[in-house]
């Protein structure tokens, strides 16, 4: 019941009992699986208390009250991307079949620097200042390239 709700690869899952970690059977190039990866998670886990998370109680608020240890960035770069859902029917691996492809179309950005970034850095750096929008052509592989290249 719980190998449902984890995946839907067909393959064998095994799960601690104690803490409900899951292993599945499929071989990894640098990590134990199935079996032998429980035993030695068994050794760690075996010697830790089982913890029982606590929630919060209802209607407190947990908040962050550390904002003198945070630090700014000068410069920040807001981007999106825009694309549209193609149909394909790719095979991608044993079990894996891609049945839709994004296909960018559109991007925006905008450079955001804080008040004491004088402009001349900008400029000297090619930053633009304004937000940039470039809506694509016949080629849409063209605009992850332009998008790089600006």
């Amino acid at each position: 019941l719980v190998r449902v709700q984890k995946t839907s690869h067909d393959g064998h899952v095994i799960f601690c009992k104690r803490c409900f970690t899951s292993f599945d059977s499929r071989p990894r190039k640098n990590t134990l699986s199935g079996p032998a990866a429980l035993e030695q998670h068994k050794l760690i886990c075996g010697t830790h208390k089982p913890i029982l998370p606590q929630m919060p109680a209802p209607g407190t608020i947990l908040e962050f009250d550390g904002w003198k240890k945070t630090q700014r960035h000068p410069i920040v770069i807001y981007a999106d991307f825009e694309a549209l859902l193609v149909k394909c029917k790719e095979s991608k691996g044993e079990k894996t079949t891609a049945f839709q492809k994004h296909e960018p179309m559109s991007y925006g950005f905008v450079v955001k620097a804080t008040e004491n970034v004088p402009a001349e850095l900008l400029k000297k750096f090619n930053l633009p200042q304004e937000p940039i929008i470039f809506r694509g052509n016949e080629s849409r592989q063209d605009v992850a390239k332009r998008f790089v290249n600006e």
